[in-house]
């Protein structure tokens, strides 16, 4: 990457009133963009970090290459001069000299979005494209998309209070894939009501009260396992029938006698050898030890 060394930015004077300083803020990105290569990523990414939230004022005085470091410079100079212009906008070069390092461009700049609330649209518009482009599929996700909802309403209501109702229908198209019947019934109880009651806020609280009763119920259900839930799946080592284990296996417990009919054809055995003529199972007892009867009579 190459920046012409020729190449200057040069700002408008920053404007004392601060309804303009929109306006005046997407000046400085046309002139960061006139001065950088086109095609360039490096330089793209030196201009959006301006607007990214996760990217601190202390990460935007990272070391850059050598042509950004030169166009950061050039920046720092044309927005010290852009204050200069207006007694009123002293208080920001005085801000400029004492928080920014020299040199600092991006730094100056987010010293004077702090100062104008400029962060507060920027999130706004954030915001604004996840309710518009994120969908929930899955009650299993619901809990974590109602969370971000809540931080997008409060961003957004920063901006706007009207954002209440007119979130309400982008937020139910986005939940539409899931298929829970308590999902929607909560959801058919909050479209009955009248269309001016109807606010995200109060959506957003019912979808979480669903999200939460949705996860108890997996709970509960996760205790309810059958003892042989482990071996689904799995093939069985003694009879080679799918979903069981050798422990768990109903053949094998037969052929060992512990099945449930085994058991009781087994009692009835039982029951005959005690049971009937009590002399007839006494000889029975006696003529099973093995000796003759003339043995019996000589003892």
């Amino acid at each position: 990457m190459v920046v012409d060394r020729d190449v200057r930015i040069t700002l408008v004077d920053l404007p004392v009133e601060f309804h303009r300083y929109p306006g005046w803020r997407v000046g400085v990105k046309c002139d960061i963009l006139n001065a950088l290569p086109q095609e360039n990523e490096a330089g793209m990414l030196f201009m959006e970090e301006l607007d990214d939230p996760s990217v601190t004022f202390e990460d935007l005085a990272d070391p850059l290459p050598e042509p950004l470091r030169i166009l950061n410079s050039r920046l720092y100079s044309a927005v010290m001069k852009a204050c200069q212009k207006h007694s009123d906008n002293y208080q920001y070069v005085l801000s400029l000299q004492t928080e920014v390092a020299f040199g600092q461009g991006r730094q100056a700049i987010r010293i004077l979005d702090k100062a104008h609330n400029y962060e507060a649209p920027l999130l706004a518009i954030k915001a604004g494209g996840y309710v518009s482009n994120h969908k929930c599929g899955s009650m299993q996700d619901l809990s974590e998309h109602v969370a971000q909802l809540r931080l997008c309403l409060l961003q957004m209501g920063k901006i706007s209070q009207q954002v209440e109702v007119l979130i309400v229908p982008q937020i139910l198209k986005n939940i539409e894939g899931i298929q829970n019947t308590g999902l929607s019934a909560t959801i058919a109880e909050f479209e009955n009501q009248d269309l001016m009651d109807q606010r995200s806020r109060d959506l957003i609280d019912r979808l979480e009260k669903a999200a939460i009763k949705f996860k108890a119920k997996q709970e509960e259900n996760k205790k309810k396992v059958p003892a042989n839930a482990a071996g689904l799946g799995k093939k069985c080592g003694y009879c080679g029938k799918d979903n069981h284990e050798e422990p768990q296996c109903y053949q094998k417990q037969r052929d060992k006698g512990g099945g449930t009919k085994g058991g009781k054809k087994g009692d009835k055995g039982k029951k005959g050898d005690q049971g009937g003529k009590g002399k007839k199972g006494a000889h029975q007892a006696v003529a099973g030890d093995g000796l003759s009867k003339a043995q019996k009579r000589k003892q």
